[in-house]
């Protein structure tokens, strides 16, 4: 292997063995949008640590979660929606019309950096 190639793989070796997405979050994103009477989203993340937050955006509007702590099994929930029952049950309020062109993005972050953790879009069901 040339000197070049020898460099290139210690310095990926380095960058892999420093960078903090080795193990990166899984982020998904599951919504549902019941005509005008409801919206529910749910952003679930996986192999994160910490206490994280997360912004879920559609049609130009934007809500934001409480802060949580990551479970032990690395894992955290953030539920929101347009519904009293789910709301009592720890949901984040948002407004039954809240997803807009079956469309939502949802954006994972740090508590304390803000640091971007991940973020993916999804396509809603619609009932």
């Amino acid at each position: 292997m040339s000197k070049k190639g020898v460099l290139f793989v210690s310095f990926l070796m380095l960058a892999i063995a420093v960078s903090p997405f080795v193990g990166a979050a899984t982020i998904t994103v599951k919504c549902t949008k019941y005509g005008t009477t409801r919206s529910s989203v749910s952003v679930a993340g996986a192999g994160i640590t910490g206490r994280n937050y997360v912004i879920v955006a559609s049609g130009g509007k934007a809500y934001l979660s409480g802060v949580k702590a990551t479970k032990l099994d690395g894992t955290q929930v953030f539920n929101f929606d347009s519904n009293g029952t789910a709301i009592t049950n720890g949901a984040t309020r948002i407004p039954a019309i809240f997803i807009q062109g079956l469309r939502v993005d949802g954006y994972l972050r740090q508590a304390l950096t803000h640091k971007l953790v991940g973020a993916i879009g999804a396509i809603c069901v619609a009932k």
